[in-house]
Parts: C-alpha cells; structure tokens; sequence
C-alpha cells in the first residue's frame, strides 16, 4: 500500500523529534554520540564529514556497504558520489526511519541490522565502518561481517579511537574497547585483512594534561596537523610528528584502510 499523506506528516513529525533530541542532548552534554547533521556541534560533526568526504573518493563506480550508518547522512555522501548502490545498516530502528526520510536516495537504501550477525546477499567492493567496533562486546564479530561482506581485494574504510597505552579503560562511558594502534592492526591482520594506509584525525585530551594548556597547545597542533584551510579535528593526516614534537600524548582517531587477504 503507498504511503497516505497522513503517513508523510507521521514521518515529518517523528524526524523534526529525532532533530530536536539530538540538539538537545548536545545542548545538554556539550556533545553526542550521535552524528545528526545541523544539530550537533560541529565539533562532532566536522569529523564525521572529513572521514565521508574521503570514503566519497572510492566510492564512484563502486557497491558500498555502510555498517553502522547512524542517521544517514554518510551514506547519502557516498550515493551522490556516484557509488552505483550504498546499503545503510543499523541496530537502531529510529535512525533508519530518520535516514529514510531525511536522506532517501535512488542509489541508497537502508535497513535496520546488527552488525555482529549481519549476513549479506552479495558482495560489496568497498564497506564503510566509521566509530562503531569500539562499541561492541564482540569486535571480531564486526570484523568477521566485514569479512562476508567484502569481494576479494575488496576495501575497507575503519576507524575507532585510538589509546594510548594496551589495555586502557576508556573514558568515553560509551566505549566498551579502545586500541592501540600495533593491537588494532594486529587485530585485523588476525581477522585476515591487509592494511594498505593508515591516518590520523583529531585531538583529544590526554590524561593529566590540564585543560588551559590543552586547549591552547591542542588547538594550535590540530591546526598545524590541519593544514592550510583545514580545521582541527577535521582534516585526515598520515603523520603523528607534528604532535610528538610537541612532547604531549594526545589521543587521536586512527582510519585503516584495509582489503581482504
């Protein structure tokens, strides 16, 4: 049955909620765990468009797979790109109702999964997981989809936080894992991928460093890391020197790209 006008507002109304529980968590929180695009700072928002905006590189041409695609806008990104299909999976049923209705698109569809168990019905050239192993009680689960889901020499777009030392407790309450970078590659490799590039995004607090002078060096660091026209936290860079100089140890995204063995 197509949808009636009565269904279009039901669906405006539930979509305009979301917005407004997202702006208000970050009015709240100062941040959110969810990327809600216009209503999130952008501190929040401006990395998650720099790691699409890249994943937008490889996708023409291309049948993509975005595992854990929150409220869509990502994979909105990667369809207009010229990606020939993006499929849009997560758990939660409410961000793939927003998705559809907020980022519909010809060469998009969107579906409400669990990344853990997830089984595809083809394969797909190129899979999109941006900030979501660090969240699961099984990250190899996640790789293993990653795995099924991937042609052969097919690429994989990851990243998560990364610590600063082995067996760190996180401080984000909504993390179950942080890595190293050594642990997180050899977590892949163990899962039977090959990691081809490795970058670097953001500045984070590093413990016990005060917040003034975190706010003065960190700022001043990300913009040099940015480079020219970047904004910190934004831009992807492939070396952690201009960050080592500076003697601190701040916690940064790391962003593998990856193919099967």
């Amino acid at each position: 049955m197509p949808p009636t006008q009565a269904d279009d507002a039901d669906d405006e109304l539930f979509a305009t909620r979301f917005e407004l529980r997202a702006l208000a968590d970050s009015l709240i929180a100062g941040t959110s765990e969810r990327w809600v695009d216009g209503f999130v700072p952008l501190s929040t928002a401006l990395p998650h468009r720099r790691r699409y905006a890249y994943a937008a590189t490889l996708a023409p041409g291309r049948r993509v797979l975005d595992l854990s695609c929150g409220a869509g806008c990502g994979s909105f990104t990667l369809a207009v790109a010229g990606a020939v299909e993006v499929v849009g999976l997560d758990l939660d049923p409410d961000a793939i109702r927003y998705a559809r209705r907020r980022y519909g698109h010809e060469r998009c569809r969107f579906h409400t999964a669990d990344a853990e168990t997830w089984q595809p019905d083809a394969p797909f050239d190129l899979v999109v997981s941006f900030e979501t192993i660090e969240h699961l009680r099984r990250p190899e689960a996640l790789l293993a989809t990653l795995k099924r889901a991937l042609a052969r020499n097919g690429e994989a777009l990851i990243s998560t936080p990364m610590a600063v030392r082995d067996a760190e407790r996180p401080t984000n309450p909504f993390h179950l894992h942080e890595w190293t970078l050594p642990a997180f590659v050899a977590m892949l490799e163990q899962a039977g991928f090959a990691v081809r590039r490795t970058w670097y995004q953001g500045i984070r607090q590093s413990p016990g460093l005060p917040g003034r002078i975190y706010r003065r060096l960190g700022g001043v660091l990300g913009r040099a890391a940015a480079g020219p026209g970047g904004r910190a936290g934004e831009e992807l860079v492939e070396s952690l020197a201009p960050y080592r100089r500076s003697g601190l140890a701040p916690k940064f995204q790391v962003h593998l790209l990856a193919h099967r063995d």
